[in-house]
């Protein structure tokens, strides 16, 4: 393994990101030269990878919302000067380590960390709207009005993954349920008006902590996938999320999936919107999927890895 670059969020689940310190020493005690880097403010992440010199590797210590800011910051490098990404989850949803196979939880964090090491770099696609990257999932509307509000509630209660989302799904059903007029296109045809629940784009399968929003995605076919919803009630969009959690939502008449290249999304104002679990701010999106754009760690057993041995 060539000289890594541990970028830790020491916030990352209410503050337990600090516990993998010991956990990455240790395994890293026979494996060669590492370093680590603390981020103390949001940005910190973007900046320490985009400057970062010396390493082969970054893996970032978090949650999905610091390795979004790390894949933004290689991004911005020459494609030469781009070192492989791994991540070791500590965060809330990790949908970006469901994808690719990674074990979650801390009790499987030297699991993963050993994983990681003995693991194979594979080309990923990765989405990219305007001026910026999204390793997993794009959206507006209803989901992304529930991912900004996972936010607040992270903060107060220790609750992750799925519980979290659905406290945050059943707020915001309860007081900002709405739809949103929306003029899009898909892969350059004619552009079509619709009011929509939620409008999401992905590169892997879940997002919102293992909701299966896409659930046929792979992250490596060179499309992204999408969902959109039409305009229904509450207890109908409510029943979307539901069948969402296992991937039975597809079959329903109001909900459309697919796969595109790009898009162009524009509405009428901002939006609730979110890109990895991030809040988004605008009202234009330029929309699409980047193939193979950079490397990524991944366990050697796992379907990603193993799809692109066949």
């Amino acid at each position: 393994m060539d000289r890594i670059l541990f970028i830790v969020n020491p916030a990352a689940k209410n503050g337990k990101g600090e516990n993998y310190l010991p956990i990455i020493a240790d395994g890293m005690e026979h494996r060669g030269p590492y370093d680590v880097m603390l981020t103390t403010a949001q940005g910190d992440a973007l900046r320490m990878a985009r400057e970062d010199t010396g390493h082969d590797v970054i893996i970032a210590v978090s949650g999905d919302g610091t390795a979004h800011e790390i894949i933004n910051g290689i991004m911005r490098r020459p494609a030469n000067d781009r070192p492989a990404f791994g991540v070791l989850p500590v965060g809330s949803g990790n949908d970006f380590c469901r994808t690719l196979g990674i074990p979650l939880g801390q009790e499987h964090a030297r699991e993963a960390l050993d994983g990681l090491l003995d693991g194979v770099v594979v080309p990923m696609d990765l989405g990219m709207f305007n001026d910026s990257y999204f390793l997993e999932s794009l959206s507006f509307g209803l989901d992304a009005a529930i991912a900004i509000r996972t936010m607040d509630l992270r903060k107060k209660t220790d609750e992750s993954g799925t519980m979290l989302y659905l406290h945050a799904g059943l707020q915001v059903l309860r007081n900002e349920y709405r739809a949103y007029p929306v003029h899009f296109s898909l892969d350059g045809a004619d552009p079509v008006d619709k009011d929509l629940l939620m409008l999401a784009f992905t590169v892997g399968a879940t997002y919102g902590g293992g909701f299966a929003i896409a659930p046929d995605a792979d992250p490596c076919d060179g499309m992204l996938n999408y969902c959109f919803t039409d305009a229904v009630g509450k207890i109908k969009g409510l029943g979307v999320l539901g069948l969402a959690m296992k991937g039975k939502h597809g079959g329903l008449r109001y909900v459309n999936m697919g796969r595109t290249r790009d898009a162009v999304v524009e509405f009428e104002m901002q939006v609730p919107a979110q890109a990895d679990g991030e809040e988004v701010l605008g009202d234009s999106f330029r929309i699409r999927i980047l193939p193979k754009a950079y490397q990524v760690l991944v366990p050697r057993g796992s379907r990603v890895a193993t799809a692109r041995i066949r």
